[in-house]
């Protein structure tokens, strides 16, 4: 993780990283937005599957 970045706002994005790589959240987020006549957003979870992995290696 960044040298600057304190402990606990890496630990508070690490944890988040983990949520929104999870495919059957973005699932969910989809569903829902078709259930409200919404088009879903494009699938987010390769590039922020990416951004954990590479802040993880950084380690």
């Amino acid at each position: 993780m960044p040298a600057d970045l304190p402990e606990s706002e890496t630990a508070c994005l690490s944890a988040w990283l983990r949520t929104v790589i999870e495919p059957r959240i973005e699932r969910y987020w989809q569903l829902l937005s078709l259930i409200n006549g919404a088009e879903p957003d494009k699938p987010s979870v390769p590039a922020f599957t990416w951004l954990a992995q590479a802040l993880s290696a950084h380690r």
